[in-house]
């Protein structure tokens, strides 16, 4: 048998100390889930004269016996001494439970049940928080574990200028970190991480997926899939990517990068194919750009998830300086 901690974590004794007032109001109440009328009728039979006040509790204490949410969890030391107080149980205070659950003392044998039950209770919380991230985060890629999902990266051939230097190609280091980001992300949720996108899949071909197939190109200017993308007319109707220019243009605006005062722009486009496929182009006019919108993906996915779910074709444009801010969205 696994031997107790000498200690009990805070976080825990507090989640035990809600679960041990929930469980005697359901005892009290004769319900699993009492509502709030049930609990002002239990504290009015406990205290006819019990004022305003004191049943306007009522419904906060009902939501404590709503075990599958984080009520319990994120519940104040001093609410929780208060409701004890309110109910009129034999343990009014925190501080007096927490020394029955110590594992040094005799008490903990009559309320080891709460420790236990509070430590099963944060782990499905903790579980079920993980699987809310995983289903937006699968939203955001339009994705599943099922789903073959394709990267395309920027290619640079040396060898191809320059007789001197080997036939080899390679991406910038600033694209191989969004890729990493990318991968990392996928990675966390519990989906297989994105593969390069291989010789057998012609361009030509992307819009007659019959399979559910999502590409993400990584960077604007190089990129053959941004490049198909754009010289077949898939992107937003006002949006133009210029390798020649050097440039984004979208609503009639021109947006350039500027080295000297570290100013980038940088896309995050979604465009949804045939058999419900998706291409997502990530990047930005300069390698900085497209490293600082995979950090800004990185931290903020939720936002852009917000700005793209619902839609089957969007377009966001990010300044991508010391901080990374949206100042486009068309839809």
């Amino acid at each position: 048998m696994q031997k107790k901690p000498q200690q009990i974590s805070y976080t825990v004794a507090k989640t035990a100390f809600g679960i041990y007032l929930v469980n005697e109001l359901r005892i009290a109440c004769g319900k699993d889930y009492p509502t709030e009328t049930d609990v002002k009728k239990f504290l009015l039979r406990g205290n006819p004269a019990a004022t305003p006040a004191e049943l306007q509790t009522a419904r906060q204490i009902s939501r404590y016996c709503q075990t599958g949410k984080d009520y319990i969890r994120e519940a104040r030391e001093e609410t929780l001494d208060k409701v004890a107080r309110i109910l009129n149980l034999p343990v009014k205070s925190f501080e007096t439970f927490r020394e029955k659950i110590n594992p040094l003392l005799k008490a903990f044998k009559y309320y080891s049940h709460y420790v236990d039950d509070a430590e099963k209770y944060l782990n499905e919380l903790t579980k079920n928080n993980n699987d809310e991230i995983k289903q937006q985060f699968t939203r955001l890629f339009a994705c599943d574990e099922k789903t073959t999902v394709y990267l395309s990266m920027i290619s640079y051939h040396f060898g191809a200028e320059n007789k001197d230097l080997p036939a080899v190609s390679f991406g910038a280091e600033s694209d191989l970190k969004t890729e990493r980001i990318i991968s990392e992300l996928f990675d966390e949720n519990g989906l297989p991480a994105p593969q390069y996108i291989p010789d057998t899949i012609f361009f030509n071909q992307l819009n007659q997926q019959v399979n559910k197939t999502n590409f993400i190109a990584i960077g604007l200017f190089g990129n053959k899939l941004t490049a198909w993308m754009a010289g077949n007319n898939y992107l937003t109707p006002t949006l133009q990517i210029s390798p020649a220019e050097k440039c984004i243009k979208l609503n009639g605006k021109t947006y350039y990068a500027d080295r000297e005062a570290g100013l980038d722009y940088a896309l995050f486009c979604k465009v949804t194919l045939a058999a419900g496929s998706s291409v997502f182009i990530i990047g930005g006019i300069e390698g900085f750009g497209t490293q600082r919108i995979g950090e800004y993906l990185q931290n903020n996915w939720p936002v852009i998830l917000q700005q793209t779910y619902g839609h089957q074709n969007v377009t966001l444009l990010f300044e991508t300086a010391r901080e990374v801010k949206m100042v486009e969205r068309v839809v």
